[in-house]
Parts: structure tokens; sequence; C-alpha cells
């Protein structure tokens, strides 16, 4: 049941993320974008004066620079039991190793859908096709089956 509302909750973001692709302006105005697997980025840049500061405090201050687009990416969504966006993902920052600018991703969260959970259940679903294939393309299996 929780892989249910996960994969719910999953395309709902995916929904939400798409939408505000497709209509909004802040969407261009933050410069997001999003992959195939429904993770939104954007990156930001420090000022020049900024990079002799500690690695801490320029992290704080790339954090309080992504304040709005959290706001805004909050501002998506709210399902009917009144769960919203931002419950639903996580937002993620790491630096640009060489530049002044950090990298900012906001993923949709799968807890119990992990990716070896999804190999394992296609690699069953291959193999019962495989076995339903191999009965159906040779008659002499089902023969010496039922007789």
């Amino acid at each position: 049941m929780k892989k249910i509302r996960e994969f719910r909750n999953y395309l709902f973001v995916r929904k939400a993320f798409r939408k505000a692709r497709d209509r909004d302006s802040e969407w261009k105005k933050y410069k997001l974008r999003m992959n195939w697997f429904g993770v939104v980025y954007t990156t930001v840049s420090l000022r020049e004066q900024d990079m002799g500061e500690e690695e801490s405090v320029q992290r704080f201050k790339a954090m309080m620079m992504m304040q709005p687009i959290n706001d805004y990416i909050s501002s998506l969504g709210a399902k009917e039991d009144g769960m919203g966006i931002q419950e639903l993902i996580y937002p993620e920052i790491n630096s640009v190793p060489g530049t002044r600018s950090y990298y900012i991703s906001y993923t949709p969260k799968l807890d119990e859908i992990t990716p070896m959970w999804i190999i394992t259940r296609l690699l069953m679903l291959g193999i019962i096709a495989a076995a339903i294939a191999t009965i159906f393309t040779n008659p002499q299996i089902l023969k010496n089956l039922f007789g």
C-alpha cells in the first residue's frame, strides 16, 4: 500500500512540475529545468566578493539565494489530503567544484520504490513473460502438462 501511495505522490509531483514548466513565467525566471525522472534542478552563483568567505558561509549564502525558488516550488500544488509538494520532494544543494556556483535539485521522495525494487520486479516480469511465450509457442509442452 505504501508503494502505491508513493507512486501516486511521484506522479502528482511530476504533473505539478510539468504544468509549471509549460505555463509559469517564474519557472523561466529561476531557470529551472526538469529531467526525465522528475528531478527539477538549477544553479545559483555567488557574487565575486563572497568567494573569500568560509565554505559554510558560502553555503549559507547560496541557501539564502535559493529561498525564493523554495517558496515558488512550495506554491506549485497542494493535494486533497493537505500534503503540499514540499513534503513530497528532497531539496539538495551541492557546490560545483572550481566555480562559484551551487547546483540545486528537487528530487521526488521515493523511499519505498528503490532502483533495486524496480529491477527485481522487471526481472520477475521478464521471466514470467518468457515462460508464457515458451509454453504457447511450443504446443508439445502443453500436451505434456495436461496429458
